[in-house]
């Protein structure tokens, strides 16, 4: 099976790798957007929110793609110790929002 299921189970494993990522120093994030996302990216014991992603009123889109895209790269041993750079990712904005 190819993709990724995001679940409650299974997002915060990206969510720590992420973390992981960011703590090392491998990645560094410069794209305002995903920092944007990153700042309302929350955990809630709502029981109608349960779980992490973004804030009422937010989006998390832009980040979880980030964490995916980090997730695919640390499984297939790409060389992390160079900075990623997304600025480019989202240089033509965002259709829809």
């Amino acid at each position: 099976m190819l993709g990724w299921k995001t679940s409650f189970s299974t997002k915060p494993l990206l969510v720590d790798n992420f973390l992981k990522m960011l703590r090392e120093g491998l990645i560094k994030i410069r794209a305002e957007e995903i920092i944007n996302e990153m700042s309302t990216f929350v955990y809630s014991d709502d029981a109608k929110r349960k779980g992490m992603g973004a804030q009422e009123g937010f989006h998390d889109d832009s980040i979880i793609s980030c964490m995916l895209a980090i997730w695919r790269m640390s499984l297939s041993r790409v060389n992390l110790s160079a900075s990623i750079d997304f600025d480019n990712a989202f240089a033509g904005g965002r259709a829809g929002y």
